[in-house]
């Protein structure tokens, strides 16, 4: 239990499960015992790292605007829309656990605490693998966290191979675009994305990248800036809940960048590449390949 704590990110055994009685009524050990044979849980942006634990969520999250995450293929699992805080549904899936994420307060989602015990999970910021280790602490199945990201890092290392041999130096960008503006993807350990195209994948960001983005996430980008995109590649994915922006697809700047012109601009899933989760990211390897390999 001692390594367990540290890795959820508790300083020690004791603290951890304090802090979990505290939020669930029991100890770690004794909520497992009392569910062993099934795990009602409901965890709005964690059911990635549920899956890839064997665990199927109660419900799903949705979004009116931004829909569900598809790419996970929950389709027989009910949604429960967090834009309409509409906790009377939730409620009729009867979950026993609420696992939240460190960006619980934008939507309200304590609100739920009336219908189910919370837990919140440790900020672990950029770091996937913490988070899969987290979520496998609460329900004792961190044995199973080492297969997956094992599994994960043959997955990248496979595709780095076939894409050293058919993109060579080709450099790459990411961009997020909705109404309000472009946003450019970094190229370090931050961000949706550049961990797994630049660090795992090994492809190779445009200079834009490297420049406009050092120590950053992501920036948002002026016209001037996205004129001097001149990425070979471009993955390209809208932000459904500011609306619109495609109408920047039409416009003589796009058309004008060397990726545009050459064919090169790849539409991918919101939800599947806008994610930290483990499957999100094996996702983004899949669609690379079916881009570049």
């Amino acid at each position: 239990m001692h390594d367990i704590a540290l890795s959820v990110g508790y300083s020690n055994e004791y603290y951890f499960n304090r802090r979990f009685k505290r939020s669930v009524g029991v100890t770690p050990g004794q909520y497992r015992s009392f569910h062993q044979d099934g795990l009602r849980v409901f965890a709005p942006f964690l059911e990635d790292y549920l899956l890839a634990l064997d665990i199927t969520p109660v419900a799903q999250y949705s979004h009116a605007e931004w829909g569900k995450q598809e790419y996970l293929a929950l389709h027989n699992v009910p949604e429960v829309d967090i834009s309409t805080r509409n906790w009377q549904e939730l409620s009729r899936y009867t979950p026993e656990l609420i696992l939240l994420d460190n960006g619980f307060h934008r939507w309200h989602l304590e609100e739920c605490s009336r219908i189910a015990p919370l837990f919140k999970l440790p900020v672990h910021q950029e770091d996937w693998r913490a988070t899969l280790y987290s979520a496998a602490a609460v329900f004792g199945r961190t044995e199973r966290v080492q297969n997956v990201i094992g599994n994960y890092e043959h997955q990248a290392q496979q595709a780095k191979q076939l894409l050293t041999r058919s993109v060579h130096s080709q450099t790459i960008a990411c961009l997020r675009i909705s109404v309000y503006g472009i946003t450019l993807y970094g190229c370090e350990h931050l961000g949706y994305t550049g961990s797994v195209l630049h660090h795992d994948l090994g492809l190779q960001p445009h200079s834009l990248v490297r420049k406009l983005t050092r120590g950053k996430n992501r920036v948002n980008l002026t016209k001037e800036e996205l004129a001097n995109l001149t990425a070979d590649h471009l993955f390209i994915t809208f932000d459904q809940l500011e609306g619109g922006g495609r109408e920047l697809l039409d416009t003589q700047l796009w058309r004008s960048l060397p990726a545009v012109r050459n064919g090169s601009v790849y539409e991918v899933d919101f939800m599947a590449w806008m994610n930290y989760g483990v499957l999100s990211h094996q996702r983004k390897i899949e669609d690379v390949l079916r881009a570049l390999g």
